[in-house]
């Protein structure tokens, strides 16, 4: 049995396992022991067994998690699979007090970067337009129990050939940190 962080590891590496035709098999010499204690005979490299049958993964990424913070301007999304950070659609996700996402106040993440490489969490820089409107909002974004992020299906790809969507789905914020910078005079006018 492969485990979970191993099959997000095979899974961020866009050539292995997508297909029949690229998913091989080699083995160190203490790989596993027989009965009398005698080791398995190595598979090396360069003479991997290719697989016999190969099942793609059709399972849809899921949304597990987020977390927001207000001083880094940071989004962090956290799903049950390596996801295809260059699929990524920032204005499929709504920053919202509720699940209901079309009940006000909410904000569409238009903008913002990442640089995240494929993997199952994923690292938003919110812009500061975002970073500000979050901010200047009293009834959103100010305590875990107003802050929700709704994601659509088409906002981002699993890894998988053909890729799989995520799951549409509302979320509670789980770590939400708020602003604790202190203002700072940048520019003034004098009159």
């Amino acid at each position: 049995m492969i485990t979970h962080p191993d099959l997000n590891k095979i899974k961020s590496l866009p050539c292995l396992a997508t297909m029949l035709s690229n998913t091989y098999l080699s083995i160190g010499s203490r790989f596993i022991q027989d009965m009398n204690n005698n080791y398995i005979y190595p598979i090396s490299n360069s003479s991997a067994l290719r697989a016999d049958i190969f099942t793609s993964d059709t399972s849809n990424p899921q949304l597990i998690t987020f977390d927001l913070n207000l001083n880094s301007a940071i989004l962090t999304l956290h799903f049950d699979e390596t996801v295809n950070v260059s699929s990524l659609s920032l204005s499929r996700l709504i920053l919202s007090n509720s699940t209901n996402i079309f009940q006000f106040p909410f904000l569409v993440l238009s903008g913002g970067s990442f640089e995240t490489p494929d993997s199952p969490s994923v690292s938003i820089t919110l812009t500061s337009y975002q970073l500000d409107t979050l901010k200047v909002n009293k009834y959103f974004a100010t305590h875990n129990n107003n802050t929700f992020l709704s994601i659509f299906t088409t906002t981002i790809r699993d890894m998988s050939t053909p890729p799989n969507t995520v799951v549409l789905d509302s979320l509670q914020v789980r770590v939400l940190t708020l602003d604790y910078s202190r203002p700072r005079l940048v520019m003034w006018y004098p009159d």
